[in-house]
C-alpha cells in the first residue's frame, strides 16, 4: 500500500485503541468480545486494551511497498483478538513480528576492541557513561546552543535515566571497561530529557548531554568519516540501508525496516515506559547488543537518521534481534544540539 495509506490505517487502530481505553464500545471491542471468553469479557474495557502491541508502518524494497506494522510484545487474549482485527483492517498487507519486552539497563556483554577501550580524542562508536552505568555508546560528538561541544549519548548511559544530576561525571570508558574516577572523566552531565512513566506515557528520545572537560580532544568522524548531515525526520520512511558504531559489537549493517513505530514498551528497572515514533532496524546478524545503546545510526551516504534506544532478542526474519532507535533529528532539536 501506499504510504499515506499505511499511516492513516495505523492511526485509525491507535485512535479506536483510545477510545477502549476510554470505555466505549468499538468494532473492535465487539470483535473481541466475539472470540473471548465469559471470565475475559466480564473485565473492564481498560483491560481489554492490548497494550503489549506496537503500530508502526513497515518499509519494503520498491515504491509505495508500505504495509502495517505490528509488533507484538506480550501475548494475550486481547493481542491476538486485536492483531486479527488489524491485519484483516489491512487487507491481509500487513508484518506481523513477535518482538517481546524490550529492556534497558541490563549488563553489557563483553565489548568489542577497540570500541570498548580507552579512546583518545574522544570518538563516537567507543565505551562511555555515567560512573555507575555500566557502559553504553558514544553517539555522536555536537555543540550546543553556546558554542560548546559535547558527548550526545542516551539518557539511560549519561543520565542514569533522570536519576543523575547536572554535573555528575562521565567516564570514557565506562566503568564496565575499566573507567575510573579522577582518571578517565571526560566529561560532565550538562542535560537530559526525562523520561514519562507508565504504558499510558509518550516518549519519543531517551537523549543526553555531557559537556567535554577543558583540554580533552575530539574527533567527531565515524571510521574517518563525518557524519553528511542529519535526514529530517519525514525524509525516514524512504528505503535506507544503514549502519552503526558500537562499543559491543563495533560495525555493522542493516536496514531500516519499520518507521513510525508507535506504543512500543521498554522495561528500565522495573519500570514500564512507552516510546513513539520510533525507528526499527533488521539484520542479517545482529545489529545491536547490550552497551550499543547511545550508537548513532547512519544511512550508507552517512548521513545520521537515528540514536540506538535498545534491541529485542526476537522478531527478526532470521531469527535475530531487531534493533529501535529514536529519530535523531527529534533528539536534537530537544536537547538543543547540532552534529559537529
Amino acid at each position: 500500500m501506499e504510504l499515506a495509506s499505511a499511516r492513516a490505517l495505523k492511526e485509525e487502530l491507535s485512535a479506536e485503541l483510545d477510545r477502549i481505553a476510554a470505555g466505549e464500545v468499538t468494532p473492535l471491542m465487539e470483535m473481541m468480545s466475539a472470540t473471548m471468553d465469559s471470565r475475559t469479557k466480564a473485565l473492564a474495557p481498560y483491560h481489554l486494551v492490548p497494550h503489549g502491541v506496537a503500530l508502526g508502518v513497515a518499509v519494503g524494497s520498491e515504491i509505495d511497498d508500505y504495509r502495517l506494522a505490528l509488533r507484538i510484545q506480550v501475548q494475550s487474549p486481547a493481542s491476538t483478538s486485536f492483531t486479527s482485527y488489524a491485519v484483516g483492517l489491512a487487507r491481509n498487507e500487513a508484518d506481523v513480528r513477535s518482538i517481546g519486552l524490550l529492556t534497558l539497563g541490563r549488563d553489557a556483554s563483553a565489548g568489542m576492541p577497540p570500541y570498548c577501550e580507552e579512546v583518545r580524542p574522544i570518538k563516537p562508536g567507543y565505551s562511555i557513561g555515567h560512573p555507575i552505568v555500566g557502559a553504553g555508546t558514544i553517539g555522536a560528538l555536537v555543540e550546543d546552543q553556546n558554542g560548546r561541544h559535547g558527548i550526545l549519548s542516551n539518557s539511560h548511559i549519561l543520565a542514569v535515566a533522570g536519576l543523575a544530576t547536572k554535573r555528575d561525571n562521565i567516564l570514557q570508558p565506562g566503568a564496565l571497561d575499566g573507567g575510573r574516577e579522577p582518571a578517565n572523566v571526560v566529561a560532565s552531565l550538562e542535560r537530559f530529557v526525562s523520561l514519562e512513566r507508565g504504558r499510558g506515557g509518550s516518549n519519543v528520545v531517551d537523549a543526553a548531554y555531557a559537556l567535554l572537560k577543558n583540554g580533552v580532544r575530539l574527533d567527531p568522524t565515524y571510521d574517518g568519516k563525518p557524519m553528511q548531515r542529519v535526514v529530517p525526520a519525514r525524509e525516514l520512511a524512504e528505503n535506507m540501508n544503514v549502519w552503526k558504531l558500537g562499543r559491543s559489537t563495533g560495525k555493522t549493517r542493516g536496514k531500516v525496516s519499520v518507521v513510525n513505530c508507535d506504543n512500543l514498551q521498554v522495561r528500565l528497572g522495573g519500570v514500564i515506559y512507552s516510546f513513539d515514533d520510533q525507528l526499527e532496524v533488521e539484520s542479517d546478524s545482529p545489529f545491536s547488543q547490550e552497551g550499543d545503546s547511545g550508537a548513532v545510526v547512519l544511512n550508507d551516504k552517512d548521513e545520521g537518521i537515528g540514536l540506538l534506544l535498545t534491541g529485542s532478542e526476537r522478531g527478526g526474519s532470521n531469527g535475530k534481534g531487531l534493533t529501535y532507535a529514536n529519530p535523531l533529528e527529534t533528539v536534537l532539536k530537544n536537547l538543543k544540539l547540532k552534529p559537529l
